[in-house]
């Protein structure tokens, strides 16, 4: 999108010719006699850049420039005065003008130096936006630290409060049957002590459970088929008393091509996944629920609000959804700790949850969980994959995949035949020319046949077997589509001529040769600014 461009001049003549040239090189621009009618503009347009006239017939570009900063800290503002100074020039500077310009002004000048200052403001932006994502990174590996070490003291708890609670109920466990045997057959105490036993064998299941939650004996670990996992707990006795006490319930699978095998232990990770199916049933009544469980391998840079652990490589990615109500912030912050009770219609406690964090913990996994109210939650399940799947498609982030139309110039056949490629997979339209000349008749054809034919990006090699290198190639084509996005990539090139690169438009430069990583990103990050 082109940027928008306030011309503030009491002068009809300046403001006209301004108008007309900043249209010819692609930027919107509005126009205003005064201050006041610069205010109404800036309250309805947001402008990217204000170029004030110093001497106004109803205030002057110095306060107007304040009151913009005041309305829209965002918007750059260039003075242009015919009685230029260099006092005049170092007030607006110092009053936070981006910059100064004394009339008569070459109109090619002004271009150069609107473009220079918006050029800043979107490095400032860019800046700034780099500055939140790292505070926003820093802030979620603090409270993922702060998770698993609360996760860690609980576990240490959970661990001796098993022992504890094991070594009292020993000798209830140990007794029962000798006085059951003790007892007549016909004596109604007899039933009083089976269920004595039967309550204390119940509760030492639970203990066996919170001493797996703190020490994490994961048992014996083999090659498992996630696919076949999935299915048998689905169809098999897992379910069945689910099925039997909600027969509304709706079950989903799906499983990704080209599945990886992971190493688990079979019955921890059926426990695992089967404990998040029964989570997810737990919702008031309604309409059926539908509870989907699907798998796929993919490679995963950065895992968002994980709970334990994850480095970057390839997992294998299960996710158990449920169309139940939503759960809160504070909630999802503590879901995975024992006995915490949240309430869904009622309450809902125990151990369930922490097993499963305890499971995947134990696999080398992570485990992450979202919720939106009214519409669900979603959990998520991150686990090492084993071993490389055959014909597995090149590892990509979905976010990298696009729709739009971008044109290759490269002068080699088998880097076009590579690049067009890697982006067709990501759903790129993608049109291939081996110099610059041809991509320069190109865009020129697209802006004759607009609605049809546009060009989304240009992704131009530097280094072209044609009089254009790409430098000169893009120069050509910004003349023809201003703001035009591209990518330059270069296996080798001085630094000044990719510096004057960046500076004349070009989004990123990338090194070659391409591959999936750098190309692909560079193409949406550049598509998305």
């Amino acid at each position: 999108m082109s940027e928008h461009i306030l011309v503030v001049d009491d002068d009809e003549l300046v403001r006209s010719g301004m108008e007309l040239n900043l249209g010819q090189h692609g930027f919107r621009v509005t126009t205003a006699a005064g201050g006041a009618d610069a205010m109404r503009a800036i309250k309805t347009g947001r402008p990217d850049l204000a170029l004030c006239d110093l001497v106004l017939g109803d205030t002057n570009g110095v306060d107007l420039m304040k009151k913009i900063h005041e309305a829209h800290p965002e918007t750059a503002v260039i003075l242009i005065t015919g009685h230029g100074s260099i006092k005049n020039a170092l007030e607006a500077l110092r009053n936070g003008a981006s910059d100064y310009i004394q009339k008569p002004a070459d109109p090619e000048e002004v271009i150069h130096r609107i473009r220079t200052v918006l050029h800043t403001v979107h490095l400032r932006r860019a800046l700034e936006a780099e500055r939140d994502n790292v505070e926003t990174r820093k802030r979620e590996s603090s409270q993922q630290q702060m998770r698993h070490d609360r996760m860690t003291s609980v576990s240490m708890m959970a661990e001796g409060a098993a022992q504890a609670l094991g070594d009292i109920l020993r000798p209830v466990l140990n007794h029962t049957p000798a006085i059951r045997d003790a007892l007549s057959p016909g004596s109604p105490a007899r039933d009083l002590v089976a269920k004595i036993e039967s309550a204390g064998l119940q509760a030492d299941e639970l203990l066996g459970d919170l001493h797996y939650i703190g020490t994490g004996s994961g048992g014996k670990k083999a090659m498992l088929d996630v696919a076949q996992l999935i299915a048998e707990i689905v169809g098999g006795p897992t379910t069945a008393a689910l099925r039997e006490a909600r027969p509304d319930i709706k079950l989903q699978t799906k499983a990704g091509d080209n599945l990886s095998p992971v190493e688990a232990n079979a019955a921890l990770l059926q426990r695992a996944i089967g404990n998040l199916i029964f989570f997810s049933a737990e919702t008031p009544g309604g309409s059926p629920s539908v509870i989907n469980i699907t798998a796929q391998t993919q490679r995963i840079e950065r895992i968002f609000g994980g709970h334990g652990p994850a480095q970057p490589g390839r997992y294998v990615v299960i996710t158990v959804t449920g169309s139940g109500p939503g759960i809160g912030t504070e909630d999802l912050d503590r879901l995975f700790e024992p006995f915490y009770t949240i309430r869904l219609g009622r309450a809902i406690s125990g151990l369930a949850l922490p097993l499963v964090y305890r499971v995947i913990l134990d696999h080398g996994g992570s485990l992450d969980v979202t919720s939106t109210p009214d519409r669900g939650t979603a959990f998520t399940i991150y686990l090492p994959a084993v071993g490389i799947p055959t014909e597995e498609p090149v590892e990509l982030v979905a976010d990298y995949g696009g729709g739009e139309t971008v044109l290759l110039v490269d002068d080699s056949h088998e880097h076009r035949t590579l690049a067009t490629d890697l982006l067709a997979k990501q759903g790129y339209r993608v049109i291939s020319v081996p110099d610059g000349r041809a991509a320069i008749a190109k865009f020129a054809e697209s802006v004759q046949h607009e609605s049809t034919g546009r060009i989304d990006l240009a992704v131009i090699d530097y280094i072209l077997a044609d009089p254009l290198d790409g430098l000169e190639t893009y120069k050509k084509i910004i003349e023809i589509c201003p703001r035009q996005k591209a990518v330059m990539a270069s296996g080798f090139a001085d630094l000044a001529r990719l510096t004057e690169a960046r500076r004349t438009g070009i989004g990123r430069i990338i090194q070659k040769p391409y591959t999936a990583e750098n190309l692909t990103r560079a193409v949406r990050e550049v598509l998305d600014a």
